[in-house]
C-alpha cells in the first residue's frame, strides 16, 4: 500500500525578509529610472541639436529665396545652385551616423 504524504507547508517568511525583499526592489527601480532619466537628458540634447541645425538650413534657404525673387541671370542661377550644394550635403548628413547626428559642416 502507498503511503500519503501531506504536503509540506510553505516556509512562512518573515517581516524582516519581506521588507529587505522590498528594498532591493524599490533600489532596482531607482537604478533603472536613473539610467531612463539620463537617456531622456541625451535625446533632449540630440533634439537641441537637430533644432539648431535645421533652423540655421531655414536660414540659408530663406536667404536663396531672397536673392531668386524678381528672377535670375544665367550666372545668378549658377550661383544659387553653388549655395544649394553645402545646404543638401548639410541636410543629407543629419542623422546619417548615429554616433554623431549633427555633423559639424
Amino acid at each position: 500500500m502507498t503511503s500519503i504524504r501531506p504536503k509540506p507547508r510553505p516556509r512562512r517568511v518573515s517581516l524582516a525578509e519581506r521588507v529587505t525583499s522590498i528594498e532591493h526592489y524599490l533600489r532596482r527601480l531607482i537604478r533603472q529610472g536613473t539610467h531612463v532619466m539620463a537617456k531622456l537628458d541625451d535625446i533632449k540634447t540630440l533634439i537641441g541639436q537637430l533644432n539648431t541645425a535645421t533652423n540655421e538650413i531655414a536660414s540659408d534657404l530663406q536667404a536663396l529665396r531672397d536673392r531668386i525673387t524678381g528672377g535670375l541671370s544665367p550666372a545668378e542661377a549658377d550661383a544659387v545652385i553653388a549655395d544649394l550644394n553645402p545646404i543638401v550635403a548639410r541636410l543629407t548628413a543629419l542623422g546619417q551616423d548615429p554616433a554623431d547626428p549633427v555633423p559639424t559642416p
